[in-house]
């Protein structure tokens, strides 16, 4: 099981010129292939004109099933488009992500190797431009408490270093802490024993990944 992973921080897109062909790269983290593939076809559709449409990509097998791997050329000479972009995920160990690189040709042949050195660059500032990021595996932490702890518990909370959530006013006062999976049922009975067991301290049964 994977308690935390390196990926884009976000949308990335870099622009290239080589030769007279524009080479416009994109890159986004997405946590699975569906995401990916309407990404891709999102900038198919936003540059229909264009010659090619390479792409690649990298999702999923992060707790269970096999990592998904895929590329693509786009009618461009094999192995110079999509594995190149892929290369690159790979290089800068993210994981999570995918890249498409738009091209215009402008007249000119680069052949295999010119190939390659563009479509590897425009991926790279397209991740480079996204930035980085790490997803930690987490659970949700929500105490329930009435006004009276509330002011303690949650002054606790903030000095705990945890992300918080905004809290939800009612007949008692709710809030939720975002905690590393391998510390919220430690924290968890922190909280029920500083509240003296008066604060309802329940732990999410599902984990998810948050940006750390």
């Amino acid at each position: 099981m994977t308690k935390e992973y390196k990926t884009l921080a976000g949308e990335g897109f870099f622009e290239l010129v080589e030769k007279k062909s524009r080479f416009l790269g994109y890159a986004i983290p997405c946590a699975d292939a569906d995401t990916a593939d309407a990404f891709i076809a999102r900038i198919k559709a936003e540059h229909p004109d264009a010659r090619h449409h390479v792409f690649a990509y990298a999702c999923g097998g992060l707790d269970s099933g096999a990592e998904v791997r895929k590329m693509s050329d786009d009618g461009e000479p094999q192995g110079t488009g999509g594995v190149p972009c892929l290369d690159v995920i790979t290089k800068k160990g993210v994981r999570c992500a995918a890249v498409v690189v738009v091209r215009y040709f402008g007249g000119i042949l680069l052949g295999a190797p010119g190939l390659v050195r563009a479509y590897g660059k425009a991926a790279a500032g397209a991740v480079d431009a996204a930035g980085e990021c790490t997803m930690i595996r987490c659970r949700r932490v929500t105490v329930t408490t009435d006004y009276q702890l509330y002011g303690k518990l949650t002054r606790t909370a903030e000095n705990s270093g945890y992300k918080m959530e905004p809290p939800v006013f009612d007949e008692n006062v709710s809030f939720s802490l975002i905690i590393p999976e391998d510390e919220a049922e430690t924290y968890a009975a922190y909280l029920r024993d500083f509240s003296n067991a008066k604060a309802v301290v329940e732990v999410s049964e599902d984990a998810e990944y948050v940006m750390g």
